[in-house]
């Protein structure tokens, strides 16, 4: 890349900072009563819908964060505005990549002064008309949609987590329960129950991808002895399962999985 271009490149995403910084600075002091100066209302606008407050909330505890690091009031609101820009910047380009590379459908592309006409909010839009009748068209709906594959972007943004992990045996061993984790959740999120007697095998890594277990046969014969009848295995497993015992194959349903939502499909009863 040539020092020109990669000129253009730093200046146009300097300006597209600032002008996110710009609006977001608007939206902070005209919807949820957060000056420039750092003066935050005690109480959110009464006009906020249940959304809106809980926004408004994370966005108080993020600045307050801030400031018990040592940041001043000005400088608190500033840095925060500051990062909302950059994150909300690298997640339009990461889309725009995603595009260019055939992973997701033409999602941010394609704004003229007609609307947005990206191929992939079409076919959404689509499928749910109503959603014309929201202010944007339905198009933040559709990006929150993107942005979750497992469709479930609204329900982590407006529900708060809490978990606790017991170690019953006291013997100190990592589990890993990646993948059962992430079934949990979804499984109350989406208020849909796991398969009866079902044991989740596997792990994530921080990027997402599925870990196989070291061994097939120790876990599956304790499912089966503590009445498990179907496992989600990963699928690179799949060439330890000749190891496993003639009783546990017939007892326990093996179901393998190489994606998350394939997991999911298997080990929820979902209709």
């Amino acid at each position: 890349m040539d020092r020109d271009t990669r000129n253009l490149l730093f200046n146009t995403t300097q300006a597209l900072r600032r002008g996110l910084e710009e609006e977001f600075a608007l939206q902070l002091e005209g919807t949820y009563d957060i000056m420039p100066d750092g003066t935050i209302a005690a109480t959110p606008p009464s006009n906020l819908t249940d959304r809106e407050k809980l926004t408004r909330r994370k966005i108080v505890e993020s600045i307050q964060h801030r400031r018990a690091a040592g940041e001043s009031d000005l400088d608190s609101v500033a840095g925060f505005l500051r990062e909302a820009a950059f994150t909300f910047l690298n997640r339009l380009a990461a889309l725009k990549m995603m595009e260019a590379r055939g992973i997701v459908q033409e999602c941010v592309s394609a704004c003229d002064s007609q609307g947005f006409n990206a191929r992939g909010f079409k076919e959404f839009s689509g499928l749910a008309p109503g959603l014309i009748e929201l202010p944007d068209g339905g198009y933040r709906l559709y990006l929150a949609a993107n942005k979750s594959a497992l469709g479930v972007a609204r329900d982590v943004d407006t529900s708060d987590f809490h978990v606790e992990c017991i170690d019953l045996l006291g013997n100190k061993v990592d589990g890993d329960i990646g993948v059962a984790f992430l079934v949990a959740c979804y499984s109350i999120l989406r208020k849909a129950s796991p398969v009866a007697g079902l044991l989740v095998m596997g792990d994530l890594s921080i990027q997402g991808n599925i870990k196989p277990v070291r061994s097939l046969v120790e876990p599956l014969q304790v499912a089966m002895d503590n009445g498990a009848r179907k496992a989600l295995v990963p699928i690179e497993n799949k060439r330890h399962f000749l190891e496993v015992s003639a009783d546990v194959i017939e007892q326990v349903d093996a179901a393998f999985y190489g994606d998350i939502r394939t997991a999911l499909m298997k080990g929820l009863e979902m209709s």
